[in-house]
């Protein structure tokens, strides 16, 4: 199988449609190029200890952070549907560092997952989430980027499995995972809101074929859901300045494919 690196670089490269945005290629932009070139740089493990996820958000940032708050902490029942079946599905942890500091002391940024996501048929797996409130997506950002983006943290994860795993970068609160089960499963999940997934619809063939392509070279699934009828509500925190993200609007969640 290819590597997921290279398979990424190439794509990212090639700034056909719709990677021509410099988000995409350009690794002196915030994007997937510097997420890449991060990637690829050796970085020794150490002891990690994930802070505290609170529940409130900023009034201002409603978006993916309060998606993912909203979902983690939610009370109902959650579901996966795929292939006619129906498979209740937990997240066992949330905003996790996958990266370790650079070399000799050097400061940078953390990369770290939305989610680690748990069904009984498919194991523990990564979830990368977006959300688009007014479903206005630009293709900078798109399911194109989501994709891509998901397969180069388990690219990521496949690196450093050993090192997370012995330094055990997890909080533990949940149930136990491990960071091999996840980096052995070939296995992300793409999860989004109605309104994401609203532009990729109108280019599904296109989407389906570098979902198959991503199969087929890389021997990785990618799983592209809905969170069916999910908007996102707010509830008052204790500091006035923020807000906690609910799903109020539905009491169980059911995550749909995007495409059949």
């Amino acid at each position: 199988m290819e590597d997921i690196f290279d398979f990424c670089a190439l794509k990212i490269s090639s700034r056909e449609t719709p990677y021509k945005a410099t988000r995409f290629w350009d690794p002196t932009k915030s994007g997937l190029a510097k997420l890449l070139a991060e990637a690829r740089i050796p970085r020794e493990g150490h002891k990690s200890i994930p802070g505290k996820v609170p529940t409130c958000v900023d009034r201002a940032n409603l978006g993916e952070t309060a998606f993912q708050r909203a979902i983690y902490y939610h009370e109902g029942k959650q579901v996966l549907i795929r292939e006619d079946s129906r498979y209740e599905i937990r997240w066992d942890d949330i905003e996790l560092p996958i990266t370790f500091s650079p070399p000799q002391g050097g400061r940078g940024r953390r990369r770290c997952v939305d989610l680690i996501a748990h069904t009984e048929k498919f194991g523990h797996f990564l979830c990368e989430l977006k959300y688009a409130g007014n479903g206005h997506v630009p293709p900078a950002n798109g399911a194109d980027y989501a994709i891509l983006e998901a397969l180069i943290y388990l690219g990521i994860v496949k690196k450093n499995y050993g090192a997370l795993d012995e330094y055990k970068v997890w909080r533990g609160k949940r149930s136990p995972f491990n960071w091999k089960e996840i980096a052995k499963g070939n296995r992300v999940l793409v999860l989004a809101n109605t309104g994401f997934w609203k532009r990729a619809r109108t280019e599904g063939e296109r989407i389906k074929r570098l979902r198959l392509e991503i199969e087929q070279r890389c021997g990785v699934d990618v799983m592209l859901y809905e969170a069916k009828d999910a908007i996102l509500q707010t509830k008052p925190c204790a500091n006035s300045d923020q807000v906690i993200p609910t799903l109020g609007n539905i009491q169980d969640l059911v995550y749909i494919p995007v495409f059949s």
